[in-house]
């Protein structure tokens, strides 16, 4: 995967002094048809999202959750590198992530994915790029996502501001730990590799202190540890899954994902935080059958 990284760097420079996205390209559609999906992936994901379902061990195992966001990457990069949308990657972090699957997806399937940018919207931190993501074994939808990056301005530093619904009773807290080289481990896994998450130097670029962790990595470790916590590992439960992420995650630190009560069945609103106490994942929402 090192001709990703120099093809992402670059991109990355070519494009670091864009200011706007280009509005033409809302609704514009790319697809990609997926290898057929091998074990040692399946391993090499849950070991690097610290997710030890013994499902992954069977002897048709079904996939991590967010390994789908793995599936859903090759679509988003034709996205990205689409010289006509004019997006500066230096600047791009990922802000939101909402997943719901409608069939269980196992080892050896081959999915068609299809990525639409549904919108671009001005808000107080940036451009929000909105981006929805379909997956299909054969003419089955199996599951589809919308994923949220925001494009941040030069010196505004102000956040996506959304309602927080987390005033409800605790019902759970789960202490989950991340590694330092996580995000070098991750970006292997999955096929993530901006360099804001495994380079001090592009870190610094675009304004953070440190390489951090994938937001994709942080949200795919909350949700197997929901799993584990409330759908006893039965990840054929899950219906769906959705946060927003509120700050960024530096490899290393240990998070507690709380988990609230709600009168609603089938749903655990839960949120992330960091050892400040800070959010890194807010308006957590886990969905899941009986």
């Amino acid at each position: 995967m090192q001709s990703d990284n120099w093809k992402l760097l670059v991109f990355s420079i070519k494009n670091f002094r864009q200011n706007t996205l280009n509005r033409a390209l809302i609704g514009h559609t790319v697809e990609n048809i997926s290898e057929p999906i091998q074990r040692e992936d399946i391993l090499a994901y849950a070991t690097a999202t610290s997710d030890h379902n013994p499902a992954y061990e069977s002897a048709h195992p079904i996939v991590p959750p967010f390994f789908l966001t793995s599936l859903f990457l090759p679509v988003l990069k034709k996205i990205w590198f689409d010289n006509a949308l004019k997006l500066n990657i230096f600047r791009m972090v990922h802000a939101q992530q909402d997943i719901h699957w409608h069939h269980p997806i196992h080892c050896g399937d081959q999915l068609r994915i299809i990525g639409t940018i549904r919108d671009i919207i001005d808000t107080p931190a940036g451009e929000l790029l909105e981006i929805s993501v379909e997956a299909f074994r054969t003419d089955k939808l199996v599951a589809e996502g919308k994923t949220g990056l925001i494009v941040r301005k030069k010196r505004d530093r102000a956040k996506l501001k959304s309602p927080d619904n987390t005033a409800s009773p605790v019902t759970m807290r789960i202490k989950i730990k991340t590694e330092k080289d996580q995000p070098r481990q991750y970006a292997a896994a999955s096929g993530d590799y901006n360099l804001i998450h495994t380079s001090k130097l592009a870190a610094k670029l675009a304004g953070l202190p440190a390489p951090i962790m994938h937001g994709t990595c942080v949200m795919a470790m909350s949700c197997a540890a929901l799993v584990e916590a409330r759908l006893n590992n039965d990840n054929t439960r899950l219906s769906g899954i959705s946060g927003r992420f509120a700050r960024p995650t530096i490899p290393g630190e240990n998070l507690t994902l709380v988990g609230y009560e709600t009168p609603e069945r089938n749903c655990l609103p839960f949120e992330v935080l960091n050892m400040r106490d800070e959010k890194v994942i807010k308006n957590g929402m886990l969905k899941f059958h009986s």
